[in-house]
């Protein structure tokens, strides 16, 4: 070895063996001083790491002249520059080659070792007043040099060496008794006994017969060995002076040097250890990749303590083995964009991602070995790519350690940084990495709170609250800070008081009475203050008077030094400092160093190097508060000449700074030159950073009176106008206009009313902008301001495209783009090429209008506006959708500019886009997709409060409900869209144009054909010159009316519209068309011009149009041809197709049952046009009678549908109609026979008649058997979709059958509302009922109709069990029958409801028949094998495979940290975990393959026909499954750990297959890290496995029961576990109640014939609420010898009906011949009753667990 860690080499080996290993190593960087590295491996010294990891910090800040010091402590990452896996940590501490006093035992004077033993005296006082006892001084660790000068062993190697019993052991002569004691205190005074043993032994001998000497030693070694700690009175002290007097000599002790200071460097999260707490198990979740949750925000106020327990909670979790990294924001700057930067910068250091600085700082260059790539920093929303590569190198990362990244000061967060925050959050899930951000609430800005909230409720942040110390927690803090051994009470109080607990403050007020010397170390080494009294102390008026002496008590050159760093806004290049204040390399250090002491000045590293910086900002205010304006402003000046210097000489420097220095020194033009650069750097003025710049800039100036802030002011508007941020534009064009006419500046008086003019432009002001025209054209008159001329001309432009005048628009781009080109002017060139494209395309032309946009994209480019790119892009897309139909290549220009505005953060174009998007998926019929964009739309619209595109977007939402048919959405939305018309005038002509369609086709749907005309000719005149499209739906939807109306069609019109499409519009709507009016044209007997349109729709150019159409056409296609196979066939394909059909079923079904009339099928006639009636009805019911227009019949053509419903009603049953034409009324004419012939089939009419058909198909499959009894139940009903719920006797999860099942149903909601009347609930939406019931509330208003009927259980028939279920379920209700329909056609009746009760019986039976079945097969809260048939399945296994040649895999599976659930949730959740994965592994494995319940949590599978690699794969499919899914009630993940064994390779036997997967298993969990797969190898034999120890255990009587012997292996395996007693019992009464089938049990142990209950378990009630039968054991107690007994157990609420016989038995625990405890175990007499058999077996495992006792 010759590397530790790149930081240590390797000089020699100091002891190298199986026990130990060392190193005698020096620092690369600091070479020529000798360290001692001693390595320590986890599992030889964890204890030892644990305290190292919580204690080091304190063990390493114990400093003494007479002690080795220790260093570090931390993990050994790589060896040799080779990275190591697993976990090695080291100890650095100081090394001596001295010897030992042992050593040197015979050749020291009586003198000599007085003075060894008074330095002892000296280094232990010290560490008894830090509070450290050293517990083991012994001559072996004390070490001496030439000159005797001693050392004590450093306290890092003393704590191993307390946690190796040998050296103790070694030793114990010089270790004070009570060390060997339990729960004795161990204080100074064993330190005393040691020290006397040491005089003892070592000065003793040398000073026999010397009478003067002599008793005075021994009077101090009488002292301090004396048995009872309490009795060794003697101080060391007074010892020490005794030993110094003697022998004559003095060593001195210097306590102001050796104890005054305070220790402020490693303050720990004293008062918040629960939350640490909080935080470390989310750190286990974490590490195991099971955690809920990836981000931790730790809240409180300033001064809480948020980044003491950040800091605690990273330093220790990089200890355990995690990457821990942490970052902060900086706030309060002069401009926020270097916030940003350096933010970015420490995430890709902590990604360790090379880059370098481009453009002046203003942009990264990655250097990765996949990437190389630009970014620009001044546009946030750009960097989403480079967000994306931090995040994926990260999560490779975190796929071998646990990340921790830390960030402070969350709230002072720009937008930009919480973006990228809330980017890498949402890729993090899911992944082994966790951010812990430090949050002040009362700091926070709407964006983090915002933001916040979002991720509460996207249940992905855990938020841990602190708060002020508590008094006792203040004097903790107090104890630790001021280094001593005891809490300082009344001075505590005196500081909580004052403090009120506040950390931040508290440490300061400390650190102030030390400066003012109020608080002082006394020479005697003890803290005192100067006061007579506590109260007298003087408390600082505010926080800067804490720390204002310090600063006045520091000498002329430091604060020289402090002042000139406090003249920097950021942190201050280190070489600048010391090259600006002029002090030589050895002074400028020496003084860095004080100033470090004193807690004054920090050092770090940035990008410009080493950089200092004040320590707070408040200390940082003040000192530069004490320099004089002059003073002030030479030293920026001084500053800025050197920054700008770097900057000439590209040596890297910060704009920032620079910025800052340059306004404070008041260098004003150089102030304006350098934020031109930075702004021509960025390439575009309209950035957020660059309007930050200006905006900085501009308040600069004007404060200063400088006059070109009017320039800067200009430039500010204009970017403000580009932006669209009229909020903030309006104060500063008032500001403009001020400044422009206070100078009588004609020029910027012009530009300002240009700005007005845009303004109105924009709200669509038509007077005003008129207004504004003329004025500004007075203004120009005779002035040469070509560009302002230009500019006025493009306003002009937009104004005349308002006014709907294409023409002038034309002219007026015409004129300015002259103007432009000549005069080499390019600003504008891009928005009038744009608004020259708009107005040809008004006019026409959409050819020249896309060459007009393309050379607008050339002018945005020229111009520096890429992001106005989005406008012409936008404008060919609605081209290509409008006029040539071309969707796709439509949607593609729109998701070009949702990535540019993105990218540029243009949140108010974002709207338009993605509403364009929305519109373009309706086009295409993607309506799901449509309204998923629509939505975005909608809420980014309400964010930033955009009504125009809140407008438009749900305009466009309207008309997806409306071809959805939810008519009843539809509805709100028109009634919304009313609301905001009113509050808002709408003005824009195309947002006016899809509301009046809209409104057109909403009229239509609820029968107001005159409003639908009018609004549908107003559509048509809106669009004609904007949207051929539109103006083709307007017109479509007249010449619809037309048709219903007249129930025939214009064939002229019908052709001039198809010619209308060839010329323009949207290829899908052309091809709606022609199949609408081909099947209309059929159904009216036109073939000719049927077949004429069809053909034409099959002539289409559009693979993408036909395929989304093919369904309609060979639905079509079948009416068309007639037969009667064709027309039964087209039924079939109607309903397969469901809503893949676009034409209305309306036309295809009345057309269809024509032809079903006319050729005689009247069953299937009927049946289609019930289903029309049943869309009518439901429309009613869902929009409301109230709603529905005079014509809504005749939008459902009821006149043309009833006649055949009539016609076909007569044939099927003799009965002419003389009722109302309703659904109810027609079913209520069909018997039971008709009924399920015509809706179910013949088949079905046959089979489900009645129920004695139903009993003769059941048969001994009782599962099968419920399916079919819900099918019936189904059929009977015409239900759509049912349900069984069956409820487990113990209260576990729910069983449920499914018919037709409605995913998104809300189940438990109806069954819980259900529950509480336990009646039938029967409830028909139809449009008569008046009824309403609570349960409507949970579902969708599109359900017809349900029915909940409770499952009863038989007479008298009552389980205890029951009771532990939910409260609201009784006893005697076994499940629920829920059955759900959207369709009116149904028999959801009262009749049918009774039968449907009756059959419950049936459920009931059948269900406990099957559950009484799968229990002797099955383990009933998984669901897979119980462990003797997967036992048996895996020896046949063998003796099939060994025949036919072939192999399997063996898989045992193990829940990963399965006892940390039940402890911490409860075995209420762990039943649920263990049932779900049941369920994961049933859907993971074939139905040939084997899966059982081996044990608790553990799992055996047999996987037939596999190699390796498929069994690994199978392995990985069910981890990862499990991984997935998700419990309620628990917060963290699950996870599994999966070993692999392979028959014949692995072996041949089951109990070695078992064996190996086994090991296999314990391999994935110790040394993969759980959460993973591990096949067997010969490498994995030495992992102790329970299965050999299971194959040799052979116990008389129950050899032969699986369940029993596994639960004896797993006790005798405990004594191997590293866990305390308390787990082991609870783990041992687990595997006692499995085995047994037991409710309780509990152990007891006895002492003096007393019994004492140590450890007790129930699965079916809380520990409290055991009663127990005390007589019994202490019979057993005295006898020694097993009883089983029977009693009635009352219940102690007094309810009769609660009381039941517990079967119980009693066995004890005999260790060594005599009864050491007693175990029992309880059973409801219901399930079983103990026998003998029973007593041996719960005898023999107390047995077997014994050795765990002793």
């Amino acid at each position: 070895m010759k590397l530790i860690n790149n930081d240590y080499r390797v000089l020699d080996t100091y002891v190298k063996s199986k026990k130990e290993e060392a190193y005698l190593v020096e620092k690369v960087n600091q070479p020529g001083r000798v360290y001692f590295l001693k390595i320590i491996e986890p599992h030889k010294s964890n204890r030892c790491i644990q305290d190292f990891i919580e204690n080091f910090q304190e063990y390493e800040n114990i400093r003494h002249r007479y002690l080795l010091n220790s260093y570090e402590f931390g993990l050994i990452k790589n060896l040799n520059l080779k990275p190591i896996s697993g976990r090695l940590y080291y100890v650095l501490s100081e090394y001596t080659d001295n010897h030992t006093l042992e050593a040197l035992k015979g050749e020291l004077s009586a003198r000599d070792m007085a003075i060894v033993l008074a330095k002892i005296m000296e280094v232990l006082d010290y560490l008894h007043f830090r509070g450290f006892t050293y517990r083991a001084l012994s001559p072996e660790k004390i070490y001496i040099s030439a000159d005797g000068d001693i050392r004590l062993l450093n306290i890092s190697t003393l704590i191993e060496h307390l946690y190796e019993n040998e050296r103790i052991n070694s030793i114990q002569e010089f270790i004070a008794p009570e060390i060997f004691c339990r729960d004795v205190i161990i204080d100074r005074k064993a330190d005393y006994y040691s020290l006397g043993v040491l005089i003892k032994k070592y000065l003793y001998p040398l000073i026999v017969g010397d009478k003067t000497a002599l008793p005075v030693i021994d009077s101090i070694v009488e002292e301090f060995i004396k048995k009872e700690p309490g009795s060794r009175n003697m101080l060391l002290i007074e010892a020490r002076k005794k030993i110094e007097e003697l022998f004559d000599f003095s060593i001195g002790t210097d306590y102001l040097k050796e104890r005054d200071f305070l220790n402020l460097g490693s303050i720990k999260a004293i008062g918040h250890e629960s939350q640490l707490l909080e935080l470390e198990q989310l750190e286990d979740f974490i590490d195991s990749n099971s955690s809920l949750y990836n981000i931790a925000l730790i809240e409180g106020n300033i001064g809480s303590g948020k980044t003491y327990l950040l800091r605690a909670f990273l330093r220790k979790a990089a200890l355990r083995g995690g990457f821990t990294a942490e970052v902060s924001i900086a706030g309060g700057k002069t401009i926020g964009l270097d916030s940003f930067r350096d933010f970015i910068l420490d995430f890709l250091a902590v990604a360790q991602i090379k880059y370098k600085l481009t453009n002046q700082g203003d942009g990264v260059k990655l250097i990765h070995e996949d990437v190389d790539m630009d970014f620009s920093l001044n546009l946030p929303g750009s960097l989403y790519k480079l967000y994306d590569i931090i995040a994926e190198n990260l999560i490779r990362r975190s796929k071998t350690e646990s990340i921790f990244l830390g960030i402070n000061d969350l709230e002072l967060s720009s937008s930009s940084i919480l973006e990228m925050i809330d980017f890498l959050f949402t890729k993090f899930k899911g992944n082994r990495i966790l951010l812990i951000c430090t949050y002040n609430q009362m700091g926070a800005g709407k964006d983090s709170e915002r933001l916040l909230e979002d991720w509460a409720n996207r249940n992905g942040a855990l938020r841990i609250k602190t708060s002020n110390l508590s008094l006792e927690s203040t004097g903790r803090l107090v104890k630790s800070i001021l280094g001593i051994a005891f809490i300082p009470k009344d001075f505590s109080q005196l500081l909580y008081k004052e403090s009120l607990g506040n950390t931040r403050y508290l440490v300061h007020l400390l650190r102030h009475f030390y400066d003012t010397g109020e608080l002082y170390m006394s020479k005697e080494g003890v803290w005192n203050i100067r006061k007579d009294r506590y109260d007298d102390l003087k408390f600082p008026n505010s926080f800067v008077d804490a720390f204002k002496n310090r600063i006045d008590s520091v000498s002329p050159k430091q604060l020289y030094l402090l002042q000139m760093v406090s003249c920097f806004e950021g942190s201050a290049k280190k070489a600048l400092i010391k090259k600006l204040t002029g002090f030589a390399d050895v002074e400028f250090n020496e003084l860095l160093i004080s100033l470090e002491a004193e807690g004054l000045i920090s050092e770090d590293n940035n990008e410009y190097g080493q950089a200092l910086d004040i320590t707070e900002g408040e200390i940082k205010k003040y000192i530069y508060s004490m320099l004089d304006q002059s003073q002030r402003e030479s030293w920026h000046k001084s500053i800025a000449d050197e920054l700008l210097n770097d900057k000439k000489l590209d040596n890297g420097y910060n704009f920032e700074e620079l910025f800052y220095q340059l306004s404070s020194s008041k260098q004003f033009e150089e102030l304006i030159d350098i934020a031109y650069e930075r702004i021509g750097i960025a390439r575009n003025m309209f950035t957020d950073s660059s309007i930050v710049i200006l905006t900085q800039v501009y308040d600069i100036l004007s404060t200063s009176g400088y006059p070109k802030d009017i320039e800067i002011l200009d430039k500010l508007c204009y970017s403000l106008i580009v932006k669209g941020e009229t909020a903030q534009l309006k104060d500063y064009l008032d500001k403009l206009m001020n400044a422009a006419e206070s100078r009588g500046n004609d020029r910027f008086i012009v530009r300002w009313m240009l700005y007005k003019l845009e303004f109105s432009v924009r709200s669509n002001d038509i007077l005003s902008s008129q207004e504004l025209i003329n004025e500004i054209s007075k203004g120009l008159e005779g002035k040469d301001y070509v560009e302002e001329e230009i500019y006025h001309k493009l306003l002009q432009a937009k104004h005349y495209l308002d006014v709907d005048n294409p023409v002038m628009t034309e002219s007026m781009a015409d004129e300015g783009i002259t103007l432009s080109e000549s005069n080499n002017i390019w600003t504008y060139v891009g928005d009038l090429f744009n608004v020259r494209g708009i107005a040809k395309y008004m006019l026409g032309d959409p050819e020249s209008a896309i060459v007009d946009y393309n050379r607008a994209l050339e002018g945005y480019k020229k111009s520096d506006r890429p992001f106005d790119m989005v406008k012409p892009i936008n404008n060919i897309g609605s081209i290509q959708s409008e006029y040539y139909g071309s969707e796709k290549l439509a949607l593609d220009y729109y998701w070009r500019c949702v990535e540019i505005s993105e990218s540029y953060g243009l949140t108010s174009l974002q709207t338009t886009f993605l509403s364009n998007i929305g519109e373009a998926f309706i086009n295409v019929r993607d309506y799901k997709n449509a309204e998923i964009f629509l939505d975005r739309a909608i809420d980014l619209s309400k964010r930033i409060d955009d009504k125009k595109s809140l407008f438009l977007s749900t305009v466009l939402q309207g008309i997806v409900y409306l071809i959805l048919g939810r008519i009843n959405r539809a509805l709100e939305i028109n009634l919304s869209l009313k609301e905001m018309n009113k509050s808002v005038q709408i003005q824009d002509k195309e947002v006016l144009m899809q509301y009046t369609n809209f409104l057109g086709q909403f009229y239509f749907e609820t029968g107001d054909f005159k409003l639908s005309k009018e609004f549908s000719k107003i559509s048509m005149e809106r669009s004609l010159d904007i949207s051929k499209k539109e103006y083709m739906k307007a017109k479509n939807r007249l010449i619809n009316i037309d048709f219903i109306e007249k129930s025939s069609i214009d064939k002229d019109m019908i052709l001039e519209i198809v010619e209308e499409y060839k010329n323009s519009g949207s290829s899908y709507d052309r091809a709606y068309f022609l199949l609408l009016y081909g099947l209309i044209a059929h159904y009216l007997n036109d073939e000719e011009l049927s077949k004429s349109l069809i053909q034409e729709y099959k002539n289409l150019d559009s693979e993408e149009v036909l395929e989304k159409y093919q369904q309609d056409l060979e639905l079509i296609e079948l009416i068309i041809e007639g037969s009667n196979s064709s027309l039964i066939s087209a039924i079939d394909h109607s309903k397969s197709a469901g809503s893949n059909l676009l034409i209305p079923k309306l036309y295809s079904n009345l057309a269809l049952a024509v032809k079903l009339s006319d050729s005689g099928l009247y069953y299937e006639a009927f049946t289609v046009m019930i289903n029309n009636l049943d869309y009518y009805e439901t429309a009613v019911r869902m929009l409301g009678e109230e709603y529905a227009g005079p014509d809504f019949r005749r939008f459902y053509m009821l006149d043309l549908m009833i006649p055949i419903i009539d016609r076909s009603l007569f044939s099927i049953t003799g009965f002419n109609r003389d009722f109302e034409p309703r659904i109810e009324n027609y079913l209520n004419k069909l018997d039971e026979q008709l009924f399920l012939r015509i809706f179910s089939g013949e088949e079905a009419s046959r089979c489900c008649i009645d129920t004695t058909k139903l009993l003769s198909a059941l048969d001994s499959n009782f599962s099968e058997n419920l399916d079919k009894i819900l099918e019936f139940i189904a059929i009977k009903t015409n239900a759509e979709h049912g349900y069984i719920v069956l409820y487990d006797t113990d209260g576990s999860e729910n069983r449920v059958i499914k018919y037709g099942a409605h995913e998104d149903f809300p189940l438990n909601l109806v069954i819980e509302n259900t529950i509480k009347d336990e009646q039938t609930v029967l409830i028909r939406r139809d449009i008569s009922s008046k009824q309403c019931h609570i349960l409507e509330m949970h579902i969708e208003e599109e359900i017809s109709g349900f029915i909940v009927v409770p499952i009863l259980t038989s007479q008298g028939f009552s389980e205890k069990s029951m009771d532990r279920r939910q409260s609201y379920v009784r006893n005697n209700i076994y499940g629920y029958v829920l059955l759900l329909t959207r369709s009116n056609v149904n028999r959801f009746d009262n009749l049918r409801s009774d039968l449907i009760k009756d059959l419950t019986w049936l459920i009931y039976l059948n269900s406990e028949n099957d559950r009484l079945y799968r229990s002797s097969f099955y383990d009933k809260l998984t669901g897979t094998y119980r462990r003797n048939v997967v036992e048996k399945r895996l020896s046949d296994a063998i003796q099939h495979h060994s025949i036919n040649d072939r192999g399997f895999a063996c898989l045992m599976l193990d829940i990963d940290r399965f006892k940390s659930i039940n402890d911490t949730y409860g075995h209420q959740i762990g039943d649920k975990v263990l049932t779900l994965i049941g369920e994961a592994i049933r859907e993971s494995v074939r139905i040939t393959d084997t899966a059982g319940r081996y044990g608790g949590e553990e799992f055996l599978l047999i996987i037939e026909d596999v190699d390796s690699n498929s069994a690994a794969a199978v392995a990985e499919k069910i981890r990862s499954s499990i991984e997935s899914m998700t419990v309620k009630g628990l917060k963290q993940k699950v996870t599994a750990s999966i070993g692999v064994s392979l028959y014949p390779e692995d072996g041949q036997l089951p109990e070695d297959l078992i064996l190996r997967a086994d090991q296999a298993m314990y391999h994935a969990k110790e040394v993969l890290g759980r959460n993973s797969v591990a096949l067997w190898n010969d490498n994995m034999g030495s992992i102790a496995s329970k299965f050999k120890l299971e194959h040799d255990l052979v116990v008389g009587g129950f050899e032969n029961d699986s369940d029993r012997i596994g639960a004896l292996s797993d006790t005798a395996l405990l004594i191997q576990r590293n866990m305390n007693l308390k787990d082991k019992l609870d783990l041992f009464l687990g595997y006692l109640l499995d085995s047994t089938q037991g409710s309780n049990a509990a152990i007891y142990s006895r002492s003096d014939n007393q019994l004492k209950c140590i450890a007790v378990r129930s699965k079916t009630m809380n520990d409290a609420d055991i009663l127990i039968p005390y007589d019994y054991l202490h019979k057993v107690s005295k006898s020694g010898e097993s009883e089983s007994y029977i009693y009635l157990r009352t219940s102690s609420e007094g309810d009769e009906q609660a009381n039941e016989y517990v079967s119980g038995a009693i066995c004890p625990i005999i260790i060594n011949g005599d009864v050491y405890g007693l175990i029992l175990v309880e059973v409801p007499l219901s399930r079983r009753e103990f026998k003998q058999k029973d007593l041996k077996y719960i005898e023999v495992l107390g047995s077997v667990f014994s050795a765990n006792l002793v």
